[in-house]
């Protein structure tokens, strides 16, 4: 067994992110990481694990996550990249919800939402008409909080934020980061359904709901200073509407608003401005809703509303996962495939990201519980390029296709 060597570049970040004062190499950090991880087996197992460990780790075989690499052996540290948080629709859930993004981001987790159970823009908030701010203004706070937030030697904090395409804040939500200064923390995604996909190849017109209630599109001329201009407002009726109009959209005390007309809002009109936002901004992205609860495996006592910042998994609230991923590049040993080798690095990969839900320091008590529950883990490859080169294979060619294809099949079942 070897250590890796690190290149110029790679000890460069190795030093400036990952190092433990003391620390001179890969081999002190790969050591203290097994150690660490492995102080969750057994009196009588311990030991041997962490050889295990070690041994793929400082090879390069099994790649921990980033907040594994930094956090193990430091006393009381978050060790999971990836959160997910779905706010309810009060102002004690809003709160808290902006307090445990404040304390996950501190520990240099990336969080994901889902916006969707927060009442839309202009409706009422008790007996005050109007007055609600929206799902979008949720996000603003969420991402000022962001900007403030320094963690991890610097690691800026990273949001997902997803929106139902049933929520009437849609259209607020899809362009709002055409302006390039705004959610400047947050990817967006759209959760999708079948339904919509259904509406969109039947051309149906599509409407939006919220606690049951239908919400239109309605053409508002807003006069302001002296100009007039044509704008789009979400609302129950037509005097709902204008009323939405008046308490969010005025740019002066003066402005004036005439209804001009009810927009039939078609659904495939809806998903072309949703891709024409995403080519010209690079938000919004997807999340199929409907596949996402359709395949997982815990349909049966989770929810998934939501992913990770980058996308890798569906999580409920509250959910989290530590990441860790097999060096496809290290498999080839002496131009050939390493199979033996390979399923050595994703068993003992499992083994290791289950321990770190063990040892792990859980920012907040119910990310701990929902950790505990269902011990979710997230299982990667990296090198998959580099190995294809060593194997002397056309990445695309029918070879290539055939090769992935038992590559992920024992992938799948050595995890399993």
């Amino acid at each position: 067994m070897s250590i890796a060597k690190l290149n110029e570049l790679g000890h460069r970040i190795f030093e400036q992110r990952y190092a433990y004062p003391g620390e001179k190499g890969w081999g002190d950090r790969s050591k203290a990481v097994a150690n660490h991880v492995a102080s969750a087996e057994n009196d009588q197992n311990k030991e041997k694990i962490s050889k295990k460990f070690f041994e793929v780790i400082s090879s390069g075989d099994f790649i921990p996550g980033g907040r594994i690499l930094f956090g193990a052996g430091r006393k009381q540290y978050n060790l999971l990249n990836c959160y997910v948080i779905i706010p309810e629709d009060s102002v004690e859930s809003i709160a808290k919800t902006i307090q445990d993004m404040y304390k996950i981001s501190c520990a240099g987790g990336g969080i994901g939402f889902n916006f969707s159970k927060i009442r839309p823009r202009g409706d009422d908030i008790q007996n005050i008409p109007n007055s609600a701010p929206g799902a979008v203004s949720v996000m603003k706070m969420i991402n000022e909080i962001g900007d403030h937030v320094r963690a991890g030697k610097n690691r800026r904090t990273a949001l997902m934020g997803i929106l139902d395409i049933t929520h009437p804040d849609l259209l607020e939500f899809l362009h709002v980061k055409l302006d390039k200064k705004q959610l400047t923390n947050f990817n967006i995604s759209v959760a999708v359904t079948d339904r919509f996909f259904e509406a969109c190849e039947n051309n149906e017109e599509w409407y939006f709901t919220f606690n049951s209630r239908k919400y239109y599109v309605y053409r508002i001329d807003r006069e302001s200073k002296g100009a007039s201009e044509s704008i789009s407002v979400v609302g129950l009726n037509e005097e709902d509407a204008l009323a939405r109009a008046s308490n969010h959209y005025s740019l002066d005390a003066e402005d004036k608003f005439t209804l001009v007309d009810k927009y039939p809002l078609m659904a495939k009109e809806l998903w072309e401005e949703l891709w024409g936002s995403a080519v010209e901004s690079g938000d919004p992205g997807i999340y199929n809703l409907s596949l996402a609860n359709k395949y997982t495996n815990v349909s049966y006592f989770e929810d998934l509303y939501s992913t990770n910042p980058c996308g890798e998994i569906s999580l409920p609230s509250y959910g989290n996962c530590c990441l860790g991923h097999v060096n496809l590049s290290n498999m080839v040993v002496d131009g050939e495939f390493d199979w033996k080798k390979f399923a050595n690095a994703v068993r003992t990969g499992v083994r290791f990201l289950d321990d770190v839900l063990t040892v792990n320091s859980f920012p907040t008590p119910e990310c701990r519980e929902v950790g505990h529950r269902s011990r979710r883990i997230g299982l990667g490859i990296l090198g998959y390029h580099y190995m294809l080169i060593k194997l002397g294979i056309k990445y695309g060619s029918d070879k290539c296709l055939e090769f992935t294809d038992r590559l992920m099949v024992t992938f799948r079942d050595e995890a399993y």
